[in-house]
């Protein structure tokens, strides 16, 4: 080969290796996250695709290749990503440019990402639930006494349309006065099939801490929460202030790489770890900000409460699951055992029905008292903010 053949291999080559560098960054950059910290932005990326295709598998009854494309909703397809599924499908991994995460399966509490020691979660017992009221007519049960069928026909035209649209919408379901008159499922979804609640989550663990306070385990009011905000003003929150996320912490709900809602979901051992050490921007009550970190805080609170990560596992089944029926719903855990109360609860269409069926009814449900009315009401209250005061 001549000289000025040799050289445009050569620039052949080096415009190819430029051209996967940009379209690497591009990729990124449809991630939502920054380009700045590569490492970061790979640990993001893989964890994320092999959390959701390993959860959408168990959990939400989608074939492997289904579920391998998952994360695409939340990464538009990023160059090179491949997710794949051991031959006993318990873990999925997911690569991208040689970065490798994975998730495992365990029953009854889900999918967990493998970050640093899982050893604890292995000894936990999940909170499973009897189903022998099944037959019974929903809430009490899963029996669905009438449908509307006007209402029903309605129901899958607004589905169909919405997923032709590409919104992905899974499962419908209307209630009224109190029984179910309608539902509709996508393809491949069935009325068992647990799905993603991404922040209801907050909703449930806000249910949980509602029963703690009726029994009287727990005040609205209370302070001093955590041993390591003794020493500054962090001493000053309460549980009231971290439900209605006005407790001041510098925490970041920003979904880029190396922000603190990231690594607390994606990269962090216990979910509650990075808001705990997060520092006040403000007086507690001054200023509302978003932030799934403080309801993280409130489950290790919950937990710290009851015992440890196995006993809230265990009124989770005794208070919530196993009076209200909940009996397709799983709260995943972190590798420390924590179930993630901001992000990671899936349930079926007709339990998550039961959750909102639970605060119209005032806290009760099934004839049992799950939270007070009082409980009810104060949700639905503006917050102490000066800034947004509509988040109750």
């Amino acid at each position: 080969m001549t000289k000025s053949g040799k050289g445009r291999r050569f620039w052949i080559f080096g415009a190819l290796v430029i051209l996967l560098l940009v379209a690497a960054g591009f990729s990124l950059r449809l991630m939502g996250v920054s380009t700045t910290n590569v490492e970061a932005n790979l640990r993001v990326g893989t964890a994320l695709a092999a959390k959701l295709a390993c959860s959408a598998h168990h959990l939400s009854g989608m074939h492997k290749d289904q579920a391998a494309r998952e994360y695409r909703s939340y990464i538009p397809i990023p160059l090179g990503m491949q997710v794949s599924f051991s031959p006993d499908k318990v873990n999925v991994a997911a690569t991208l440019f040689g970065n490798t995460t994975t998730a495992t399966y365990r029953p009854g509490l889900g999918c967990t990402i493998d970050n640093g020691n899982t050893a604890a979660v292995d000894k936990l017992k999940p909170p499973e639930v009897s189903r022998a009221d099944a037959p019974k007519a929903w809430p009490a049960g899963n029996h669905i006494v009438d449908l509307d069928h006007p209402v029903q026909d309605h129901l899958h035209h607004i589905l169909n349309t919405d997923n032709a649209a590409g919104y992905q919408t899974r499962a419908l379901l209307v209630v009224h006065q109190g029984q179910i008159v309608a539902q509709a499922y996508a393809e491949g979804i069935s009325a068992n099939d647990q799905l993603m609640g991404w922040s209801m989550g907050k909703s449930l663990t806000a249910i949980m801490l509602g029963k703690l306070v009726l029994r009287g385990d727990i005040k609205l009011t209370e302070t001093q929460l955590f041993p390591q905000w003794q020493s500054d003003k962090r001493r000053h929150i309460s549980v009231k202030h971290l439900l209605q996320m006005t407790s001041g912490l510098d925490f970041n709900e920003a979904y880029v790489a190396g922000s603190d809602a990231t690594r607390m979901l994606f990269a962090s051992n216990n979910a509650a770890d990075v808001a705990l050490a997060s520092k006040l921007a403000h007086a507690p009550g001054d200023h509302f900000a978003y932030s799934s970190g403080t309801t993280n805080i409130l489950m290790e609170l919950l937990s710290r409460r009851l015992g440890g990560y196995q006993a809230a596992l265990d009124f989770l089944r005794d208070e919530i699951y196993q009076p209200m029926h909940l009996t397709e719903t799983t709260f995943e855990v972190d590798p420390s055992g924590l179930m993630v109360g901001s992000s990671y609860l899936y349930a079926s269409a007709r339990d998550w029905a039961r959750m909102g069926q639970l605060m119209l009814n005032n806290g009760k449900l099934n004839g049992q008292r799950i939270i007070s009315q009082a409980w009810v009401a104060a949700v639905a209250q503006p917050n102490t903010s000066n800034n947004f005061k509509p988040y109750g």
